[in-house]
């Protein structure tokens, strides 16, 4: 982010007499705010927009082929922690980390022309997490 910053001169009664200096500096983008401090309850959660674009699950239980879903980007709130979780979080936090599992999750930006109903699925390009001893 660009940021032109002048320093001014004041007079009187408030008014600017001159512009002393500009400059001209570049600084990062301002954090945002954390979603859990933003968001703490269940109502505040949902009505924040998307998080991120769509996502693709792949999931694998116990040897059986893979199967792949897509949900969109909205925030979920998490009864159990209290936190508004983004849509990766809430897949991870209730995927099965027992033997035979794996779950994965990607962006579909990442994977255009993915196809969903391809049995078994296909493999994610850009996984962006997992759990599972399987995967």
């Amino acid at each position: 982010m660009t940021v032109t910053a002048a320093a001014m001169v004041l007079t009187g009664c408030g008014s600017p007499a001159h512009v002393t200096r500009s400059t001209t500096v570049d600084r990062p983008p301002s954090p945002t705010v954390s979603p859990r401090i933003a968001a703490t309850t269940k109502a505040g959660c949902e009505g924040r927009p998307d998080a991120s674009g769509d996502i693709l699950v792949r999931i694998t239980t116990n040897g059986q082929p893979a199967v792949t879903q897509q949900l969109g980007g909205a925030w979920t709130w998490n009864t159990r922690t209290r936190r508004c979780d983004t849509p990766v979080e809430a897949v991870m936090s209730t995927a099965s980390g027992n033997a035979g599992n794996c779950t994965q999750v990607a962006y579909a930006s990442s994977n255009p022309g993915y196809q969903l109903t391809a049995a078994p699925a296909p493999p994610l390009k850009q996984v962006v997490a997992t759990k599972g001893p399987a995967c």
